[in-house]
């Protein structure tokens, strides 16, 4: 018989974090499981520790790979999980150990095809309840509060039937690796047939570090976000999300504009111009003026007015 829940994780180099997370999951109350480690060419002593894992507990199932990036780990986790519902994790987070128990229960209990809970936010000055204020259980609607920044997009307070995937040809894709997670809630959400459910309970302890892309942007991870943006479009062109997609494009400048030295003036112009009228919808009257110096080319006073 199939585990009730598979749970995806991929780890690249994380011997330092990894255990805390593997501990969790076999702590949880739901013994049904499996927990599937994908080592995404780990150079450091992750590769052991995950073999370690796989040999004390039969629960636990390890992937070593060649260094292809998170997406394409996921995939890997996707393509050989056996359960009726996945959820993915992190390798430096941990969960609740009742987590998968409350989860699988309520998606049984109203036969949903996903499941959202909220999560807690941990960072150095302490630990936030994120509550998902979910209005409406319409797959559509749940997108667009996604791609709106209303929701969170990521995958690992989601437990999703796994069928899913294959039925909607929902997969990962090579080379994109920042925002993997959004472009499996879009291929997935814009079918409106898809039951959602809400728990309105926080289990998953996400990691918050300073490092990350959210904190940090670099060309590298600009040139990442592009390519989201690419795909996303391809996802959802003519399928009623324009406005979403807007906002979208207005974040990714956004981002990319107020990190000096990763867009050049040219990307900048030619970017601008395809948001300008998104942008200049702000309510902030700081950053409409922010948009017109933008428009101006005084970068340097726009990007003062701009920043968060």
């Amino acid at each position: 018989m199939n585990p009730k829940v598979s749970v995806i994780v991929p780890v690249y180099n994380g011997q330092d974090t990894i255990s805390t997370m593997v501990d969790s999951l076999l702590n949880q109350t739901l013994r049904d499981i499996e927990i599937l480690l994908i080592d995404d060419g780990s150079t450091d002593k992750t590769p052991a520790i995950l073999d370690s894992y796989g040999q004390k507990d039969e629960r636990v199932r390890v992937f070593h790979k060649p260094n292809g990036g998170v997406a394409m780990a996921r995939q890997l986790g996707v393509n050989n999980a056996l359960a009726d519902y996945s959820i993915h994790a992190d390798a430096d987070d941990w969960v609740e150990a009742d987590m998968l128990e409350e989860m699988y229960n309520l998606a049984v209990k109203e036969n949903a095809d996903i499941v959202i809970a909220d999560y807690y936010n941990n960072t150095k000055k302490g630990e936030v309840y994120k509550k998902q204020k979910i209005k409406s259980l319409k797959s559509s609607d749940i997108l667009k509060d996604i791609l709106q920044g209303r929701l969170f997009g990521g995958l690992c307070h989601k437990l999703i039937r796994h069928s899913l995937y294959k039925k909607y040809d929902a997969c990962f894709f090579e080379g994109i690796n920042y925002c993997e997670d959004v472009l499996i809630c879009a291929q997935i959400l814009k079918n409106d047939n898809v039951s959602i459910s809400y728990l309105p309970k926080a289990f998953y302890h996400y990691i918050q570090n300073e490092a990350s892309i959210t904190h940090c942007i670099s060309r590298k991870s600009f040139e990442g976000l592009l390519k989201y943006k690419a795909k996303l479009n391809e996802i959802l062109g003519n399928q009623g999300y324009s406005s979403c997609l807007k906002n979208v494009d207005l974040v990714i400048f956004h981002e990319g504009f107020c990190s000096p030295g990763v867009m050049t003036s040219r990307e900048i112009e030619h970017f601008f111009k395809e948001i300008e009228h998104e942008a200049f919808k702000t309510p902030s009257l700081r950053w409409k003026i922010g948009y017109a110096f933008v428009k101006l080319g005084l970068f340097r006073i726009a990007r003062l007015l701009l920043n968060y």
